[in-house]
């Protein structure tokens, strides 16, 4: 299956009707305003680096590690997807960002980034093949309780930047951690009652897993989709 593939499948799955969006212009502001306001729920999905200049200062240290690794670059998308959530984050609609997009919705509310990671756990193999390392869940989060309660899991890891509770941006708290020795954050959600859950993880890539984890991965489908399914009915009701 392609990789692409997997997001709109597990959507189905998990109940849900997906939409691969096929993106405005970047720079067409009323086209992002129409597509925010139009759908339920929002998966920001993997990719390739986002550009430093949208969290480091150009000319610094960390701009320039970021742009000698930057990988798969994309500018238009990066453009796009700020685009889009500057006009979707005021509607608090539920989103699910996996790994590029839980970067990217960091970025957007105004944290930053690690731009290499050293340690081989997390990064793609030269097969192409995931990583793999454990990652503590903190429990009575509403991470844990969309994974079903799991407060451990055995997760693939496909990535090469990340995030740090230094780097986390306003608003948001950590809600799971690396248990690798560096202290990344691999998964998030305001201390508010949005519903925005990021995962540095691939949920959608079921057979990189084992039963367990299969079954959290498909329950956090679930719990999305329930969300965007409250969402749509709570704009539905008359004014």
């Amino acid at each position: 299956m392609e990789a692409g593939a997997r997001y709109p499948q597990a959507v189905q799955e998990a109940g849900g009707t997906s939409e691969v969006i096929i993106a405005p212009d970047p720079a067409d502001d009323r086209a992002a305003a129409a597509l925010a306001a139009r759908i339920d729920g929002l998966v920001l999905s993997g990719g390739g680096d986002i550009h430093p200049r949208h969290y480091a200062r150009p000319g610094s240290a960390e701009y320039e590690i970021a742009l000698r690794g930057w990988l798969y670059p994309d500018d238009p998308r990066d453009e796009i997807e700020l685009r889009l959530l500057h006009h979707y984050l005021p509607t608090q609609k539920p989103i699910l960002a996996i790994c590029r997009g839980f970067q990217v919705l960091n970025v957007a509310l105004g944290g930053g980034l690690i731009a290499d990671v050293p340690a081989r756990e997390h990064n793609t193999r030269r097969d192409g093949a995931s990583g793999y390392h454990a990652v503590q869940i903190l429990p009575e989060t509403r991470l844990s309780q969309a994974l079903g309660c799991q407060t451990r899991l055995y997760v693939n890891s496909r990535h090469h930047q990340g995030v740090s509770r230094d780097l986390l941006a306003p608003g948001l708290r950590a809600t799971a951690a690396s248990e690798v020795g560096d202290a990344l954050i691999e998964g998030f959600e305001p201390a508010d009652d949005r519903y925005l859950l990021g995962v540095q993880w691939h949920p959608e890539r079921l057979a990189d897993f084992g039963e367990r984890e299969q079954l959290a991965s498909q329950a956090l489908f679930r719990a999305f989709i329930d969300a965007a399914l409250t969402s749509h009915s709570a704009d539905a009701r008359p004014r």
